[in-house]
């Protein structure tokens, strides 16, 4: 915002023909092998002018009624052409964040900004203020662009039905699309359902369909079984590899943003991320860390650390952004490597990141989005009912430590939902192996409403009901079946 002739650059902004909710809308398979394997596939997605027939299932109800995986849906990105910006007097102002007749009042010249946004155009919002830009400001790089970039955010799913509803309701005006990848196994190993696919062909959450890709596995490699690690990254390869080319029009600074399910980052930092150059990447967020809902936050006196030096909450840092061209030039097109930083350290990758950044001007270091008090987003950790709840003990990787889902007692439904209500972490990591059993660990109660819980809509059932179970709760009724 402070480059030469920001003040004239316009961004836009597209208004989505439908409401999709009643808040405040916004104006080892192996991975070693994956370094290489989808190399052509994915620069031709980078290369592409989008002039193939793409099948976009447009011409159903939804989109996908009638959803065929061996021919999976493509989508052909556009430019964002609405406005985010407007000329109050001499000042350019982000219109959502600020107060146009108050900034009028004075003149025009400045504009005045709203609660939770910061900066000359009022563009900046708190997560990025005060973790960033409140003291390095003035001399940042940071500055509008004349067209907003384009946002992928690719989600792993198993279950994890409310959270991916509220995922559409918060993200929805500023994602261009949305990347679901969903196994036939879980984790374990177990086969199961495509229970995501099932429920989109009738329709789940159809309002949203048009902006949604949908990917699946049906495979489970031998070596998940006890590698955790390769587990955990082979669906998300799979994802990038697998989805990415069913985009046409990708342009290398693009973003893309990888979450798991029950990762969710605010509508206000994304558009941010959309509308401004300038800042670095790859970008991790600071996230409220809830659990079993958005009535419980973790505290810091889990994480010993943090509880010496005084904090009194214990935020979840999750990495999560990168340019498609720092997918292609730096991580081989493995959108898992967004997530490991110790992937940094290999020679490979720092030869190929010196030549990014040095040879071709990138702005390169990790970047961390939010704080304590001023978060980027929620990581709602166990936030379901008890039944999903073992569930999703059973459903995990066959080498973790502690593994829930071979402990009956952990899975007396009963056991849980007294966990819930009183705010006590059923996975207690640090008791394993130490014969002393659950280890309790306490939660503080939300209450700075600005963050206290995403965009939801009213006909969002889910959330209202976990509230509703959690009031029982309290008044000693065991609500869950």
């Amino acid at each position: 915002m402070v480059d030469g002739d920001y003040k004239n650059a316009k961004t836009t902004k597209i208004t989505p023909s439908h409401s999709h909710d009643n808040a405040v809308t916004m104006n080892e398979v192996s991975v070693k092998r994956s370094h290489y394997d989808g190399k052509a596939k994915f620069h031709s997605v980078l290369n592409t002018d989008g002039s193939e027939e793409d099948d976009t299932g447009e011409t159903d109800d939804y989109r996908f009624k009638s959803y065929d995986p061996t021919r999976p849906l493509k989508m052909k990105l556009k430019d964002d052409h609405g406005v985010y910006f407007q000329d109050v007097g001499s000042a350019t102002c982000f219109i959502i964040g600020t107060d146009i007749d108050g900034s009028k009042r004075i003149g025009g010249s400045e504009c005045r900004c709203l609660d939770g946004y910061f900066g000359v155009d009022c563009g900046i919002p708190e997560a990025v203020w005060f973790d960033t830009y409140r003291n390095k400001y003035p001399e940042t790089h940071l500055r509008r662009r004349k067209v907003p970039r384009r946002v992928i955010n690719g989600v792993t799913v198993n279950h994890e039905f409310a959270m991916f509803e509220a995922r559409l309701h918060e993200l929805y005006p500023a994602v261009d699309v949305f990347i679901l990848a969903e196994s036939n196994y879980t984790a374990h190993g177990d086969p199961k359902e495509f229970v995501f696919l099932k429920k989109l062909r009738r329709g789940y959450m159809k309002e949203f369909q048009d902006k949604l890709l949908y990917v699946s596995l049906d495979t489970f490699p031998k070596t998940s079984e006890t590698s955790g690690w390769v587990a955990d990254a082979y669906l998300r390869y799979h994802l990038g590899i697998n989805g990415l080319p069913l985009l046409k029009g990708l342009r290398e600074d693009d973003l893309f943003v990888l979450s798991d399910a029950d990762e969710l980052p605010m509508r206000e930092v994304i558009t941010f991320l959309k509308l401004y150059d300038g800042y670095s990447e790859p970008i991790s967020f600071a996230l409220q860390w809830n659990m079993f809902g958005f009535f419980w936050k973790k505290s810091a006196k889990d994480n010993w650390s943090k509880w010496v030096s005084g904090a009194e909450e214990n935020p979840s840092i999750v990495s999560s952004v990168a340019t498609l061209g720092m997918l292609k030039k730096v991580l081989f097109n493995n959108v898992f490597f967004i997530r490991t930083n110790v992937f940094w350290r290999y020679y490979e990758v720092f030869k190929r990141l010196k030549k990014y950044r040095d040879e071709q001007g990138h702005l390169v270091k990790e970047w961390v989005i939010g704080k304590a008090g001023h978060y980027a987003g929620w990581h709602c950790s166990w936030c379901f009912s008890p039944v999903d709840i073992v569930l999703k003990m059973d459903s995990a990787q066959a080498n973790d430590e502690p593994r829930w889902g071979n402990m009956p007692d952990k899975k007396n439904l009963t056991y849980i939902a007294s966990r819930i209500a009183e705010g006590v972490c059923v996975p207690a990591v640090s008791s394993w192996g130490s014969g002393r059993g659950l280890k309790v660990v306490t939660f503080k109660a939300t209450t700075q409403q600005s963050i206290f819980f995403p965009r939801i809509s009213l006909n969002s059932l889910t959330f209202i009901l976990l509230f509703l179970r959690l009031c029982s709760f309290r008044s000693g009724v065991l609500g869950y079946p």
